[in-house]
């Protein structure tokens, strides 16, 4: 009897049997659903750094005035989830960049077993998609369709941070990210380790 793919029994990822809940850095992306752009490129300008005026133009079309409407609504909301993070969970965000249709971050799990990577990312895309639905609901009354609720990619991407030279490199990445938004990503060149 042949047997169909579905019925092997899977390979465990060498990531998988890594303890997602022990005190690391973790480097995550997460896209949006379609690679829709909902938001407006954002770094935190605690980081020392702005958008260069080129990407600024590329995206607003205006480098004076700010951005609005509802990619600024909806970055807004994103970096008020991203700050709520460390108030639920003995975690820090170290670092992020918002784009239109990702965001990157470093997440900084501070106590060992306490909380899961996987738990923080989970709550943080329900946190966002449960204030876009607000957001559609409260927008239904104007001339525009409502919003799509659905906001991002089933999964993401995570790479566990395992020395003080990849946390800077991808640090610098995250940070340049605006640069190079769509080049192949080159882990080997990023994060040897």
């Amino acid at each position: 009897m042949i047997k169909s793919k579905r019925d092997e029994i899977p390979q465990t990822h060498p990531a998988e049997r890594f303890d997602y809940s022990s005190g690391h850095y973790y480097f995550v992306t997460i896209c949006t659903k379609n690679r829709q752009e909902l938001f407006a490129p954002f770094v935190d300008l605690r980081y020392g750094h702005q958008l260069p005026d080129e990407i600024a133009v590329g995206i607003a079309g205006d480098v004076v005035a700010p951005l609005c409407g509802a990619r600024q609504k909806m970055t807004e909301m994103v970096v008020d989830k991203l700050n709520q993070i460390p108030k639920y969970y003995p975690a820090e965000i170290d670092f992020y960049v918002i784009m239109p249709d990702h965001l990157h971050m470093i997440i900084d799990i501070r106590e060992s077993g306490k909380v899961s990577l996987a738990l923080i990312v989970k709550a943080f895309k329900s946190w966002v998609t449960v204030g876009a639905k607000e957001a559609a609901q409260s927008a239904a009354a104007t001339e525009k369709p409502k919003p799509s609720v659905s906001i991002w990619q089933p999964n993401y991407y995570e790479h566990i941070i395992r020395s003080e030279g990849s946390l800077e490199r991808i640090r610098n990445y995250v940070l340049h990210n605006p640069w190079i938004e769509y080049d192949e990503i080159n882990w080997k060149i990023i994060d040897p380790s």
